[in-house]
């Protein structure tokens, strides 16, 4: 089990490969089954980066079912009607309890740039000069291009969030790395995906 995670949540193909083998020598059969099913559906390694999210899993219609249990065993249009109410309370919900809050980016996603950039205090990185910075992190080096916002280890590049090796470069050019965060993470853009309620039911 252990080995598929790894497998699954490594985000370039060398460290997937590395995680294949030792998923062999764990289960030779569970290895080989693996590489009949296309890795850009399981791996980060192999996903597109233009969706800025590195979620491999499907806990988000998990949580969705689990918050619509009971109302699934109603009638179909009583069923229905009660998802809608449910969705109409909930947009407005989540639009209130962002509008006082002070803030660029989104909180969660605060959290995680500030653990990157504590994290970078172990990096070091050289310019070239232009946009690409050679940054190593414990023995490790990685490629950062500032200009198209990508890292070797290509989690910014999946997440939209600057990687500890990414800030290193950014705090290097003296920027914030808060600019380098994808708008998809803004309050902004947060505020304008819940501007719009659902409209109300007149009857069946």
């Amino acid at each position: 089990r252990n080995a598929f995670w790894e497998a699954a949540m490594a985000t370039h193909p060398q460290a997937h490969k590395s995680a294949m083998k030792d998923l062999a020598k764990a289960s030779k059969k569970a290895a080989e089954r693996l590489e009949e099913v296309d890795p850009k559906v399981w791996s980060k390694a192999f996903f597109a980066t233009h969706s800025k999210t590195d979620s491999t899993e499907n806990n988000m219609s998990e949580c969705f079912n689990s918050w619509i249990l009971k109302t699934r065993f109603m009638p179909i249009c009583d069923m229905l009607t009660e998802i809608h109410d449910l969705i109409m309370e909930r947009m407005h919900q989540k639009r209130d309890a962002m509008v006082d809050v002070d803030c660029i980016i989104l909180p969660k996603i605060k959290q995680i740039l500030d653990a990157n950039i504590n994290e970078s205090a172990e990096c070091s990185g050289l310019w070239d000069g232009k946009q690409n910075f050679q940054v190593k992190w414990r023995g490790i080096g990685f490629c950062v291009n500032l200009e198209q916002q990508t890292c070797s280890c290509r989690l910014w590049d999946l997440t939209g969030i600057p990687c500890s090796h990414a800030v290193c470069a950014i705090q290097k050019m003296r920027q914030n790395s808060y600019d380098f965060v994808s708008d998809w993470y803004k309050k902004e853009t947060y505020m304008k995906t819940y501007e719009h309620g659902l409209e109300v039911l007149r009857g069946e």
